[in-house]
């Protein structure tokens, strides 16, 4: 009878003891966790800052008409470029592949001022070169007008015009503007040769 006395005496006593010790730590565990998200939520400010600072350089090194229309600028200077460096820009995407080659990549961008549907084509012309060779951007507005007075500001006056259709002029690429069966207009943009 005295050792179950003695058991229950001292299992009372560890747990009051135990009770003591809780809160203390507790309120330890509390309090150092909420100087963690106060650290976590400093970080994402420096990254922030340093993404608009990043985003402020890129609109400096662009056109002054271009830097809210980053979208064809950033497929202008990505064409020719190979899948790892697309990859590495965009994402992923959806793609679409032939017994491991990329034929294209599917995306979302926001080109000349609205969501687009992008699609970019690899290895048309070199195959299993895994290049950037050609870009079709499906546009949402019906004026055809109204897009080519966009791209004039981008890249300037178009080299040619033949119907529905505006030829323009970037750095190693060429640039369509079309809708010839008055469908919807569209942008295909492809990587000049290198005789070009």
């Amino acid at each position: 009878m005295k050792l179950k006395l003695i058991l229950i005496s001292s299992l009372c006593a560890a747990a009051l003891s135990a009770c003591s010790i809780l809160p203390s730590s507790a309120g330890k565990t509390s309090s150092s966790a909420a100087a963690r998200p106060a650290a976590e939520s400093s970080a994402p400010q420096t990254e922030a800052e340093g993404s608009s600072s990043q985003d402020s350089e890129t609109a400096e090194n662009l056109p002054a008409s271009s830097a809210e229309e980053a979208g064809l600028q950033t497929l202008l200077a990505l064409m020719g470029e190979h899948d790892s460096q697309v990859v590495s820009v965009l994402g992923e995407g959806s793609a679409v592949e032939n017994e491991g080659v990329i034929l294209n990549r599917d995306y979302t961008l926001n080109v000349l001022g609205e969501d687009a549907s992008v699609t970019l084509f690899f290895n048309l012309y070199q195959s299993d070169a895994d290049l950037l060779e050609q870009c079709t951007v499906r546009l949402e507005k019906q004026s055809l007008e109204e897009y080519e007075a966009l791209l004039e500001k981008e890249l300037g006056q178009p080299s040619e015009t033949y119907e529905n259709s505006y030829f323009f002029n970037a750095e190693g690429s060429t640039v369509v503007l079309a809708d010839p069966h008055d469908d919807g207009p569209y942008l295909e943009i492809s990587l000049n040769s290198a005789g070009e």
